[in-house]
């Protein structure tokens, strides 16, 4: 997968993920990871950008040369929401974007009194996958 593409698709999913249920913000992290020999002018680097779901920018400012993208959406269910259709929608847009093989997700449920029915779906990049650009 070339880094523009990776770029497009995380996106897509933003866009995807931003009609979750009771979806309040999603949080960007991009990191590229040094090339070469120790010291060479080639280093680490790190973006991180946050949104309300309510106020996304209509282009993501995402970089284009990234090796790994995380993605992460928290939210909080009603009382008419169940768990097993929020995995159900996440199913459905991780699924209909056809983001292909180089992309993994996760969700963290966590029920408790003081604060509902919070999730966090995390999708991000399979880096063991993609083959590094030189």
């Amino acid at each position: 997968m070339n880094a523009h593409s990776q770029c497009e698709q995380a996106a897509e999913i933003v866009r995807g993920l931003a009609g979750m249920p009771g979806g309040r913000e999603v949080n960007i992290i991009a990191r590229k990871y040094p090339r070469g020999p120790v010291g060479a002018a080639s280093s680490y680097e790190q973006e991180e950008r946050s949104f309300p779901l309510d106020r996304l920018p209509p282009q993501l400012p995402i970089s284009g040369n990234m090796d790994e993208i995380v993605i992460t959406l928290r939210g909080e269910l009603d009382e008419s929401q169940s768990t097993v259709s929020l995995l159900a929608e996440l199913n459905d847009v991780v699924c209909g974007l056809q983001i292909g093989a180089c992309w993994d997700s996760r969700v963290f449920l966590h029920t408790a009194a003081r604060c509902g029915h919070a999730y966090q779906v995390t999708v991000f990049t399979d880096v063991f996958g993609i083959v590094p650009s030189a």
